[in-house]
């Protein structure tokens, strides 16, 4: 059928057959509403499926330790930068008492 409509559409309508062996023009107002139904069908079934084999579930957990690993590594650099700031600043203070010691 939809070789048809191809050939008719690049060929050009003088190109195809007339008379009785002419292809049908397609009604397309009538198809529409089924093809949407049709559609809505499939997408339906398809995440019916999805949620009962229970991808929603798996992809949920997967994403969640994803971004908790990503969380104890951003907080792991900070603690290491805040370490190394302390340290720094340890070492640049500068005492009233030449004898002090940092506490």
């Amino acid at each position: 059928f939809w070789l048809k409509i191809v050939v008719v559409s690049v060929l050009g309508p003088s190109t195809a057959m007339e008379g009785k062996a002419a292809l049908p023009v397609p009604n397309y107002a009538r198809r529409y509403p089924l093809l949407c139904g049709t559609m809505f069908l499939a997408g339906a079934a398809f995440e019916v499926v999805l949620i009962k084999t229970g991808f929603y579930n798996v992809y949920g957990v997967n994403a969640g330790q994803a971004k908790a690993d990503e969380a104890d590594k951003e907080e792991a650099f900070w603690m290491g930068v805040a370490e190394r700031r302390m340290k720094r600043q340890a070492e640049v203070q500068i005492f009233d008492d030449p004898n002090a010691k940092p506490e």
